[in-house]
């Protein structure tokens, strides 16, 4: 799938959370909100990306975009049980 807020080595942070906690890509959807504003070179790519555990329904909504850190947060979210697995 084409994200426009996430980025490759971001995607990868979160395969690899998954994999540390055995679960599967097909067990999660991703889904993002561009909320960026301004156009051209000096556009700030900002929004959310919501991620959702198919198995139990759970989500949580991260902050996504330039300097964002939202692939720390799913894998401290993953530690603390926050997705019930």
């Amino acid at each position: 799938m084409n994200y426009v807020l996430l980025d490759d080595s971001e995607l990868d942070d979160f395969n690899n959370t998954l994999a540390t906690f055995k679960c599967h890509t097909s067990d999660f959807k991703l889904k993002e909100k561009d909320t960026s504003s301004g156009q051209g070179p000096g556009k700030v790519m900002s929004g959310e990306v919501t991620i959702i555990c198919k198995k139990t329904g759970i989500s949580k909504t991260y902050n996504a975009g330039s300097g964002s850190s939202w692939p720390a947060e799913f894998h401290q979210d993953m530690e603390g049980g926050s997705f019930g697995i």
